[in-house]
Order: structure tokens, then sequence, then C-alpha cells
């Protein structure tokens, strides 16, 4: 059997201030207290490195990197970026408001039913 190439399902057009972002986050995350945390972050940076794709648009000869994540790589860099803000002051509760929300649309969807 040949060789098999399996692209990652998720894929990133990112330009160059983004992923510098992302690199960033994931090098900050890495000094943090929690172990999975750290681990997470040292496996993704390391995997940005390696197998992001820089590349050029030929019509605007903008740079920008392409990224790929498989499925558990996207959840990981979501979990990142949340550690990452979790000091940051959330102003609502947008848990409140997708309750609020979700019944509405329920009630709704029954109404018509």
């Amino acid at each position: 059997m040949g060789f098999v190439n399996k692209r990652p399902p998720v894929s990133l057009k990112l330009q160059v201030k983004e992923y510098n972002l992302l690199l960033t986050i994931l090098e900050r995350n890495q000094l943090l207290d929690n172990e999975l945390i750290v681990e997470d972050a040292k496996k993704l940076y390391g995997k940005l490195l390696k197998y992001s794709i820089p590349m050029t648009d030929d019509d605007s000869k903008t740079e920008y990197v392409h990224v790929g994540f498989y499925a558990e790589e996207a959840k990981n860099m979501v979990t990142q970026f949340l550690v990452f803000y979790d000091d940051e002051v959330v102003d609502r509760d947008y848990y409140t408001l997708l309750l609020e929300i979700r019944h509405k649309y329920l009630e709704s969807k029954n109404a018509s039913v």
C-alpha cells in the first residue's frame, strides 16, 4: 500500500500577526502551574512551528500562514485560549443569556409543531 497523506480537517489561514499571537499565547501558557495545560501548550507550540506553512498571496503579495489541526488539537487550542484569558473580567453572565435564548427557541419550536 502506498503513502497516505492525511491532512488535518481543521484548516486556518492566519495573518502573520495572528500566527504570532497564537504562538505567544502557547509560549506564555507553558509557564503556568497546570501540568496538562503546559504539556498541551508545548505540543501545539512545537507542531505549529514545525508543520505550519508560510505562504504569500499571489495577487496581493500578502504573507500568511496555513495551519492545520486535528479535532483534538483544535479542542486543545480553544482550551489554551480560555486558560490564557481566564483572568479577564467577564462583565456578563453569558450562560444565563444562553439559557434564556435556548428556552425561547425551544418554546417557539414546540409552538409551531
